[in-house]
């Protein structure tokens, strides 16, 4: 199956590097942001393997899926803003407090928690976060997670079957990771609420 979803990614783009190409691999990790969960990265990883075997431009890659990254993050961050503003203060205090002690963190850590990645940017606007800072530690994050896919790149060699399943495995167990904290979360929380 992984080889199948694989094989169908590589027919998304075309080989030669063009500014078009280019445009989807920003365009995929924009779009990740704005309708979760669509699968960004899957263009990003794509457009690492075409860098790594030949022909596009590493810069060129990183950087369209950097700028993705920033335009998403701060549409989702100004969908944020607007619901925090319409919601109670009261309601939003211990998300403020969270973000004020915390925010820089989540949002360095959200690049590699697939699925849920644009929630920390809703609630980065939520908490009335700076744009500024929100840019900051999600360039932070993007360019960390990039190089995580430059280096996948180069360690599968050229085998594009290989280095997508690497990534569909990573991003199968940390959804799987996610999913299993939420649920201990809730029964925590359920449990607490009991007593």
């Amino acid at each position: 199956m992984t080889a199948d979803i694989c094989a169908h990614a590589a027919a998304l783009l075309p080989v030669e590097p063009t500014l078009w190409a280019l445009g989807i691999v920003l365009f995929g990790q924009l779009v990740e942001y704005v309708f979760p969960p669509a699968p960004g990265d899957v263009s990003t990883v794509l457009g690492v393997f075409l860098a790594v075997s030949g022909g596009w431009p590493l810069g060129g890659v990183f950087a369209a899926a950097l700028v993705g990254t920033l335009l998403g993050g701060t549409a989702a961050w100004w969908a944020g803003g607007r619901l925090g503003q319409s919601t109670k203060a009261e309601a939003l205090a211990p998300l403020v407090a969270r973000f004020k002690k915390h925010g820089a963190a989540y949002l360095v850590v959200n690049r590699f928690l697939p699925g849920i990645r644009p929630m920390f940017f809703v609630a980065a606007g939520m908490a009335g976060m700076r744009v500024g800072p929100v840019l900051l530690w999600a360039t932070v994050s993007a360019a960390l997670w990039n190089a995580l896919l430059v280096a996948g790149g180069w360690a599968a060699a050229g085998s594009w079957i290989q280095m997508c399943g690497w990534f569909l495995t990573y991003s199968r167990v940390a959804l799987v990771l996610i999913l299993a904290a939420c649920v201990l979360a809730l029964a925590g929380w359920l449990w607490r609420r009991r007593s």
